[in-house]
């Protein structure tokens, strides 16, 4: 009798932290905004080619590390374009007017592409956290 409610026990503790994850990880990966990414304090800014869009680079201080958020303004409207925690160097390289590679990651503005490390899509992905 004893085993059985044990038995119970264990495996109703396992469903719980097996709901409690897929919750997060559903939340993470689904409702995750870019726009909600701290500020931090301005450090430079970057210009296309043509000068036409400009790439503002943010260090962010957080309790577990450093983290770089970039804006990107054109035409007057200003978005969040990147966020990547646990850096705190950026390496912004214009691949033409409408395509940039900030750390590695190459971004279509034409397209509306934007990196978030907080959506994991991959863990394999050259150690960064997603797309």
């Amino acid at each position: 009798m004893k085993k059985s409610i044990l038995f119970y026990v264990y495996y109703g503790i396992a469903l719980l932290v097996i709901f409690v994850n897929s919750f997060f990880l559903i939340k993470d990966n689904f409702f995750i905004n870019i726009e909600s990414v701290p500020e931090g304090e301005y450090q430079y800014s970057d210009f296309s080619p043509r000068k036409s869009t400009e790439l503002k680079v943010y260090l962010v201080e957080l309790p577990v590390g450093e983290s770089v958020r970039i804006s990107l303004t054109k035409e007057g409207d200003t978005r969040n374009l990147f966020w990547q925690a646990g850096v705190s160097d950026v390496k912004i390289k214009w691949r033409n007017e409408n395509r940039v590679e900030i750390n590695g990651i190459d971004l279509d503005l034409k397209q509306n592409e934007t990196f978030d490390s907080r959506s994991i899509s991959s863990i394999f992905n050259d150690g960064l956290m997603g797309r």
